[in-house]
């Protein structure tokens, strides 16, 4: 599939069985995640197969950005139904799946401006999850799940529920600069300020590496130029550190996790 420049889409994958494999930023804000397949009116995905969820993006001026897609991976040529569309047609939006079943976007920007809105995705309806506490786009987040989000020290200081899963996201741009800012967002509820970025950054990849261990990388800097830098966030003590640089520096890039066969290390 080519990818137009400035192109930014939020990709899901959905399989049978729960658990992150994957997530990957196209321009930033696609994200790809093994997930249960939750959507009515879609037939169930085999045990080995998996469906993508594509909402958001640029598809051309000629062609509708907010249609949203559920594509069979398994058969090609299957293009299910029964998903909702998005509300608004933005680029840059970032996401994920909460608590198994529920799907989280926000951000992005339109030809209104940049958003702040996040929108809830479940089921076959769509409906306004809260806002941000900054309007950003072109950010990454990644979830966090039950065991750690509800033990957070957050500020402001808000009381998760237990078993509850939120997302977290980070940087982004305001249109004028790269920020340094980070919010953990749950559907209908305040977001609360989390940990600022070793420094600002737009355009970057972000992945949870296991529970409690995130990884930032790249992106575009306050400078305007490409960034070599990593660095690792712990995701339960909410401290950064230096990771090791990259080979070259990049922006608007993808990243993944690889699983070696022979010994199933990452």
């Amino acid at each position: 599939m080519g990818l137009k420049l400035g192109l930014t889409l939020v990709v899901l994958i959905l399989t049978p069985i729960l658990g992150a494999m994957l997530e990957v930023n196209l321009f930033v804000a696609a994200q790809i995640v093994k997930v249960p397949f939750l959507f009515q009116g879609v037939k169930k995905a085999p045990k080995s197969g998996f469906k993508a969820v594509i909402a958001s993006g640029y598809p051309g001026p000629e062609y509708n950005g907010v249609v949203t897609e559920v594509v069979d991976i398994e058969d090609g040529d299957t293009n299910c139904q029964g998903f909702p569309d998005y509300p608004q047609q933005p680029q840059g939006v970032t996401g994920g799946l909460l608590n198994g079943d529920t799907l989280l976007f926000c951000g992005g920007f339109t030809t209104f401006g940049i958003l702040d809105e996040c929108f809830i995705f479940k089921s076959d309806e769509v409906s306004i999850g809260g806002r941000m506490l900054f309007r950003r786009r072109e950010a990454a987040s990644i979830v966090i799940n039950d065991r750690y989000a509800h033990s957070l020290n957050l500020q402001p200081n808000l009381i998760f529920q237990r078993n509850h899963s939120r997302l977290f996201v980070t940087g982004g741009t305001d249109g004028q600069a790269p920020l340094d800012t980070t919010e953990f967002i749950a559907p209908n509820q305040e977001s609360a300020i989390g940990k600022r970025l070793p420094e600002a950054l737009s355009n970057h990849c972000l992945l949870k590496l296991d529970e409690n261990t995130a990884i930032v990388m790249g992106g575009e800097n306050s400078a305007g130029g490409k960034n070599g830098n990593t660095y690792v966030y712990r995701i339960q003590e909410q401290t950064w550190e230096r990771g090791p640089d990259l080979v070259n520096a990049r922006t608007s890039h993808s990243c993944g996790i690889i699983t070696d066969s022979a010994n199933g290390t990452r």
